[in-house]
């Protein structure tokens, strides 16, 4: 996972993998409770501008197959600074 940061916004890309029907971008503001932040995509990339300056966010990636399985991307830390 990749990004780019701004104090308004974070854009998020990633690899697509093969196979993958979708993905769904996840965060949260601890590293313990994750919420769905888009709904299932088909693109491997996505902004969220809900983010609040001097606050770290966590965010990851789950990609959901043909056959009913998923994987998780690992947490990725980011600092939205002023």
């Amino acid at each position: 996972m990749q990004y780019k940061k701004s104090k308004k916004q974070v854009e998020i890309n990633w690899k697509n993998i093969d196979n993958s029907i979708g993905y769904v971008v996840y965060k949260s503001d601890s590293t313990k409770i994750f919420k769905p932040v888009s709904g299932q995509l088909i693109i491997t990339q996505m902004n969220d501008e809900k983010v609040i300056p001097n606050k770290i966010y966590y965010y990851k990636i789950k990609s959901f197959f043909t056959d009913g399985s998923f994987a998780e991307s690992v947490k990725k830390e980011i600092l939205i600074q002023e």
